[in-house]
């Protein structure tokens, strides 16, 4: 909370009451701690900070009616964002022409999560919206019903939206902070890649924003009536990706990989310590695997990391960064 801050009332910087519960809700969803009670958020242990960027207003049924949004404050909290290190934004709110070329003008670097919005259309088709701006390193989200079908509001493309997530229904925290309530649309489908996206920063903190977006949208659930409303064809699932890291396919004398075989195992350790203590000369291929942490200096921190990674508190890509 130190870190918080209101871009959209800098008379109020570091105020960020949610008057309305929509972003207390979200909050929720990503990172509630695991109390035994209430719910229960996707990556419970994320450090999250509460940045605002606009005033919304919500209809009887909880979404989003409208907001006020100066999209210089857009630019102003996502370039802070990334001055304090912020890995992962969630933006619940639908992608307008506006609001892409603030975020596309920010020096944000990290993973950005929009969620697709509610007006049930393919949303190639409604020209006011800022689709065309999307980066890699941006995932626009769909919602799915508790039936497996695309969720009757959520927008959707086959060209612009992403991936898929849960959301009827969804259980979370309510505006007053101590009660509970259910909602759900786009808004409550993105704070679930937005966890998902965190989990897998702990777990690999070496990958980039885009490496992540491409792993969450490799390893959804296949179904094929979403083959024409997302890219990936899919919906989100966290068990799949974060699994998938550890069995992705290493070319020789990728990151770790000292002895060029393909694996990273004991002997990798041995033969990166051996290098760091002058009794195990590297070659230009192992120099460059031996290189971790792509800091150009092969040492102590190196070897380290490789231990880590052989007991599995610690991934990197295969791929020399």
């Amino acid at each position: 909370m130190n870190l918080a801050r209101n871009f959209y009332d800098r008379n109020n910087l570091y105020d960020v009451t949610d008057y309305d519960g929509h972003g207390t809700f979200i909050v929720g969803e990503i990172g509630a701690t695991m109390n035994g009670k209430g719910v229960n958020g996707v990556c419970s242990y994320a450090t999250i900070v509460p940045i605002r960027i606009a005033r919304v207003k919500l209809n009887d049924e909880g979404e989003i009616e409208s907001a006020i949004v100066n999209y210089q404050d857009v630019i102003d909290a996502l370039n802070y964002s990334e001055s304090i290190g912020i890995k992962v934004v969630n933006i619940s709110y639908f992608l307008n022409e506006n609001l892409a070329i603030s975020i596309a003008d920010s020096n944000y670097t990290g993973v950005v999560v929009i969620s697709a919005g509610n007006d049930n259309s393919d949303v190639e088709n409604i020209y006011d919206y800022g689709y065309k701006y999307i980066k890699p390193n941006w995932l626009i989200v769909g919602a799915v019903q508790n039936d497996g079908k695309k969720h009757w509001q959520s927008n959707y493309s086959k060209k612009y939206v992403h991936l898929f997530a849960p959301s009827q229904s969804i259980r979370g925290i309510a505006a007053d902070g101590t009660g509970y309530t259910n909602e759900g649309a786009t808004s409550m489908a993105a704070p679930f890649v937005t966890g998902a996206a965190a989990i897998l920063l702990e777990d690999n903190p070496f990958l980039t924003s885009e490496q992540i977006c491409q792993k969450l949208m490799n390893t959804v659930t296949k179904d094929s009536q979403f083959t024409n409303y997302c890219v990936s064809g899919g919906i989100l699932n966290i068990s799949a990706a974060t699994t998938s890291l550890r069995t992705d396919y290493r070319g020789a004398y990728s990151l770790g990989d000292i002895d060029g075989d393909g694996y990273i195992t004991e002997t990798d350790y041995i033969l990166l310590k051996r290098a760091v203590l002058g009794t195990f000369l590297l070659n230009s291929q192992q120099s460059l695997a031996a290189d971790v942490n792509n800091d150009q200096t092969v040492d102590t921190i190196d070897y380290m990391l490789v231990k880590r990674f052989i007991l599995g508190t610690l991934y990197f890509p295969p791929h020399h960064i």
